[in-house]
């Protein structure tokens, strides 16, 4: 599967709970290489704008632990690639295609 993130995620954290954001971010960064930025003085994280390919479970892993702090939309892509049956993209609500 792969997962395009098609915007920059947002998200704004609780000041007490940034130790275990850090955390997150470092798994996610280490584990599934999605990559982001922690604004300690904000208290905001931002995920940039970035491509991967990941298995089922590692995807909903990244959806479940990660994605679900930030608001976005989902939409099919036809990505491709060698072993890629199913493409997403992540894009910002306010892009949505009309229906």
């Amino acid at each position: 599967m792969k997962l395009l993130i098609n915007t920059p995620l947002t998200a704004d954290f609780d000041p007490v709970v940034l130790n275990e954001v850090r955390e997150l971010l470092s798994q996610m960064r280490n584990d599934y290489c999605i990559f982001s930025a922690l604004d300690e003085e904000n208290h905001t994280v931002t995920i940039r704008v970035q491509k991967c390919t990941l298995d089922e479970v590692s995807m909903n892993h990244v959806f479940s632990d990660l994605l679900c702090y930030f608001d976005y939309c989902i939409q099919y892509a036809a990505l491709g690639g060698k072993g890629c049956d199913f493409s997403i993209v992540i894009v910002d609500v306010d892009h949505r295609k009309p229906k």
